[in-house]
């Protein structure tokens, strides 16, 4: 199986959506929120939010379409948009 990188992925002919690695979300995206919330964050928490705000926003259909990764499920007949698991 390909490693799938954080950034914003699109099944098929579906809405584009973002998929964030479990070490950029522990290491990089989460401290930087904390931090933000608790109104401590540093250049470096605020370079993270402004990283993780630009990759939510990149799931607008708009955006450039060769910076997006296309995935395929493997079973086709499982259906789970909008269901979260």
């Amino acid at each position: 199986m390909t490693r799938l990188e954080t950034g914003k992925i699109q099944e098929g002919d579906d809405w584009p959506g973002v998929f964030i690695r479990g070490d950029n979300a522990l290491m990089a995206y989460a401290p930087a929120l904390s931090a933000l919330i608790e109104g401590k964050a540093s250049p470096v928490h605020m370079a993270y939010c402004d990283s993780l705000l630009r990759l939510l926003r990149s799931a607008d259909v708009s955006v450039d379409e060769k910076a997006v990764q296309r995935v395929t499920m493997d079973d086709p007949s499982n259906d789970n948009r909008g269901h979260p698991q």
